[in-house]
């Protein structure tokens, strides 16, 4: 009886180990697991911003891409334009040309645009002139009406003369 129940015991002991160490071992698993996943996600993150970066990359040579086929285009225009003619002239020298060209338009473009803003501005002081000038032709118009001999400002006109005589009356004696 005594080894049976020690057998047992024995049993329940182990079993007891066994489920302490089967916890430990999902502790360290489950610890293992979220360590790998802050990994992963480190990993996705930074694979995101080479992408990123990549991309804007991508984006600038789209750009430069775009510019040079525009300067192409332009110099293959400058020479479709131009009679086949006995002297050679190098792409450098019609970039220069075309350069030199695009300056030009741009100064008659400055002095354009510099008489627009000057005539715009005489515009203005005209528009503001003729506001004046109106102003002063309906006042000088209204001067001409007859005045209202009835009104509050004759009647003043009147008490003020009245004073004037009998003050001019007053020095005289």
């Amino acid at each position: 009886r005594r080894d049976s129940l020690r057998n047992l015991l024995e049993a329940v002991w182990s079993l007891k180990q066994k489920e302490v160490e089967s916890s430990l071992l999902m502790q360290d698993r489950k610890e293992e697991i979220l360590s790998h996943k802050e990994v992963k996600t480190a990993q996705l993150r930074s694979c995101n911003e080479e992408r990123h970066i990549v991309a804007k990359d991508l984006g600038k040579m789209k750009v430069s891409l775009d510019k040079l086929k525009s300067k192409c285009g332009m110099i293959s225009s400058v020479n479709a334009g131009k009679v086949e003619s006995d002297k050679y002239e190098s792409p450098e020298y019609k970039l220069i040309m075309a350069a030199q060209k695009r300056e030009e338009l741009q100064q008659e473009g400055d002095l354009l645009d510099e008489t627009i803003q000057k005539k715009e501005k005489e515009v203005r002081s005209m528009r503001k002139t003729l506001m004046e000038l109106r102003q002063r032709n309906t006042s000088f118009r209204a001067s001409f009406s007859k005045a209202d001999t009835n009104g509050a400002k004759a009647h003043e006109l009147n008490s003020l003369g009245e004073k004037v005589q009998t003050g001019q009356g007053n020095l005289v004696k």
